[in-house]
């Protein structure tokens, strides 16, 4: 542009900044507001709430808040966007109960809050275990006229699930469905997984049925999460089932994939078919990490198992406090103690 004399403008340095941004390169987004500045161009309030909502993603809240300041001082009066992107930045480091605080201050500014707006609260109540927090605002996003959508519901079954709460995670399953809304993977893979931990493989099987029927493609983690509550039932033909119908379906099984079968067969003594699939999880690139390992030491071969102890060493992996309990007090081969071993 510049050796062709194309002027640069507000829009084209808004735009760069913006790229900045999304690369997490905000020591460059600065330089170029500052060449900016340098030109004799006024940053516009798409200027300041670009370079805040970089801030906030990096967890600088103290940077996007001096951002925001400056933009005030310039009279530049904030948009719904620079609004939004402080409550939600707010959130996103754990400060859901000030980001609600401002936006209260932000409504009395004329600010009309979005669902949007209402989605960043809920979640950051949620990701900070505040389920009643959570569902008060859901209430008075309600009353307020704002109409959840998907990603409200999303989140709130998310939530829900992870707090062990089913009962109302399915419960905004039902008021989705009645709204005519359809669950996303997500929705599916968080009550999937729900059920999955509770130990109710019957439900979970009928929601993964569900999924496929309505059109969806089931992903890793929710093949993951089936497995895993297979595994905890110990029925490990099913699990190895489902293994099966994730490779005919193009699906790539990872670490945990690998790990959760390995350990199912190894607890029902299947060293072979465990072998297997550790030398097939290794052929594939994929490489153990401590949890695998400590799934490998715990099979009851003394010998392979510390050998397996000293290749996590030489990997770089450090053995947890579970690792060294099962080599240093014996719990493999049904709890027998090490013969000739001093304790620790």
């Amino acid at each position: 542009m510049m050796s062709k004399g194309v002027s640069r403008t507000v829009v084209s340095y808004n735009s760069m900044i913006l790229g900045h941004c999304r690369q997490g390169n905000l020591d460059m987004a600065s330089r170029v507001f500052s060449e900016m500045l340098e030109m004799g161009l006024k940053p516009n309030v798409i200027t300041y709430s670009v370079l805040m909502d970089g801030y906030f993603k990096r967890g600088d809240t103290e940077y996007a808040f001096d951002v925001f300041d400056r933009m005030v001082d310039e009279n530049i009066v904030p948009s719904d966007f620079t609004y939004n992107t402080i409550i939600n930045g707010l959130c996103k480091v754990g400060r859901t109960s000030d980001a609600q605080d401002m936006l209260k201050k932000f409504v009395e500014n004329g600010f009309i809050p979005i669902c949007l707006t209402y989605n960043s609260i809920i979640d950051g109540y949620l990701r900070e275990g505040s389920i009643n927090s959570a569902l008060t605002v859901y209430r008075e996003m309600c009353e307020s006229g704002v109409s959840p959508n998907v990603v409200t519901y999303t989140t709130l079954i998310n939530g829900f699930c992870k707090s062990n709460n089913i009962g109302l995670a399915m419960k905004m399953r039902n008021e989705m469905k009645n709204k005519g809304l359809k669950l996303d993977v997500t929705a599916y893979c968080a009550l999937i997984d729900g059920f999955c931990k509770q130990r109710d493989m019957e439900t979970a099987s009928q929601l993964f049925s569900e999924l496929v029927e309505v059109g969806l493609s089931p992903n890793s983690v929710v093949y993951n999460s089936m497995i895993s509550g297979y595994r905890n039932l110990r029925n490990m033909e099913a699990a190895l089932n489902l293994q099966k119908r994730m490779v005919n379906e193009g699906i790539p099984c990872d670490l945990k994939t690998y790990t959760t079968l390995i350990d199912g067969l190894l607890k029902e003594g299947k060293l072979l078919l465990a072998s297997d699939l550790y030398s097939e999880m290794l052929a594939k690139g994929i490489m153990p990490d401590i949890i695998t390992f400590t799934v490998l030491i715990n099979e009851g071969n003394l010998q392979e198992a510390f050998r397996l102890h000293n290749e996590m060493l030489d990997k770089g992996l450090v053995p947890d406090d579970t690792t060294y309990d099962i080599l240093v007090n014996g719990k493999v081969n049904g709890g027998n103690p090490l013969s000739g071993v001093s304790r620790v």
